[in-house]
Order: structure tokens, then C-alpha cells, then sequence
């Protein structure tokens, strides 16, 4: 099930310089992968914000930095055999939902991901890392929320500051 996250959207298209250190400087890298031969997949989190790119390596076709304070997330729920969590940005009317896994069921604890790119209730696209080319920092989405100073609220099932006060 794909839970989306509520991202307000500062997009840069095409600028390679924009995201060439996006996970330098205290953001951790939460997926890094290989869509299609030429296209990976990043998303990074820290200092309070998220990025994403999507594009060749180096020069991404469209990178993306909210601030935290304005997306919603939901943390992995803590049963199953997957690890997981998920990150959406949108850009206007788009949603790019980004998902990452590890399946601690499976020898190796192998790592997926992927995107989901719609506009409402369509897809326009779902992306599938290939095979062995996802790296995944497990908890890197849900550490980046607390390490920003938010709680989870069980109530509201959203990050939030000042839980429970």
C-alpha cells in the first residue's frame, strides 16, 4: 500500500549543479538507484529538508528540495517482513512517490525501490529499480523527521512538532 507524503515543492529542472552535492553536508542518502540504463533515482534527507532526483547521474533531468516542515510521512508501521518506507514530492499537479525496501525475509536482506509518478488518480509512470542496483539507507526518511526535531503523532499519523505538548 503506498501512503503519500505531503511535500511543498522547490524544483530545479535540469541543473546538475543543483543536486551534485545533495547528500553531502549532513543529509543522508535514503535511496540511490538505476530506473532504466541512463536514469537512477536519488532521494536524500537532512539539515531539515528532502531532495529527490530523477535523470543520468551527475545531471539530473528534475531534482527537488522541501523544507521537512512541510511534508507528511509516515514511518514504517513496524510488522511485516519488509522494511520500508516512503517519501512523495510534487511538483504542481504531479506526485512523485518514492519507495524503498528491505526484505529482511530473504537471505541477503535484498533492497527494492522505486517511484510512482501520477496526476491524481492517474499514473503516468511506475518505476521499478532494476534488479540489485538499490541502495537504501534503512530508517533514513523517519531518522531525518526526528533528527529535525518531529515526533510521530499516532493521532493525527503524521510527523508533527511538539507531539503530545
Amino acid at each position: 500500500m503506498i501512503r503519500l507524503f505531503t511535500v511543498s515543492m522547490v524544483a530545479v529542472l535540469g541543473a546538475a549543479s543543483a543536486f551534485a552535492d545533495t547528500c553531502s553536508g549532513g543529509k543522508t542518502q535514503a535511496i540511490q538507484c538505476d530506473l532504466k540504463p541512463g536514469k537512477s533515482l536519488t532521494v536524500c534527507i537532512g539539515n531539515g529538508e528532502a531532495s529527490y532526483a530523477y535523470g543520468p547521474k551527475g545531471a539530473p533531468e528534475l531534482a527537488m528540495t522541501q523544507p521537512l516542515g512541510q511534508v507528511d510521512a509516515t514511518p514504517w508501521a513496524g510488522v511485516g517482513r519488509s522494511i520500508w518506507e516512503e517519501i512523495v514530492f510534487y511538483n504542481n499537479d504531479v506526485s512523485y512517490a518514492v519507495w524503498m525496501s528491505l526484505d529482511r525475509g530473504e537471505e541477503g536482506f535484498p533492497t527494492s525501490g522505486g517511484v510512482l509518478v501520477a496526476r491524481g488518480d492517474q499514473t503516468l509512470a511506475d518505476l521499478q529499480c532494476l534488479k540489485g542496483t538499490a541502495d537504501v539507507t534503512t530508517f533514513a526518511i523517519s531518522d531525518g523527521f526526528e533528527r529535525a526535531g518531529f515526533c510521530w503523532d499516532f493521532q493525527a499519523q503524521r510527523f508533527q512538532r511538539n507531539c503530545g505538548n
